[in-house]
């Protein structure tokens, strides 16, 4: 988890926001290496400085939360 949160730290000190993590886009070289993690799937991802972008729910439909799927 820790590894995964680097990652989306990184993501974030870029200004780029995934927008679609979830238990498939994280892949791993090795079931021992837990460190050598690696996020994927960057097709939903934007700009953090594109702040129109944030005002449409977006994602896979069954990892939104509820809320979210009131207004699809």
């Amino acid at each position: 988890m820790k590894a995964i949160l680097k990652g989306v730290e990184y993501m974030h000190l870029k200004d780029i926001v995934h927008r679609d993590l979830k238990p498939e886009n994280i892949l791993l070289n090795d079931m021992n290496q837990l460190d050598q993690i690696k996020i994927a799937d960057f097709g939903l991802s934007v700009h953090s400085e594109v702040s129109s972008m944030f005002n449409q729910p977006c994602g896979t439909f069954i990892y939104m939360a509820p809320e979210l799927i009131s207004k699809v």
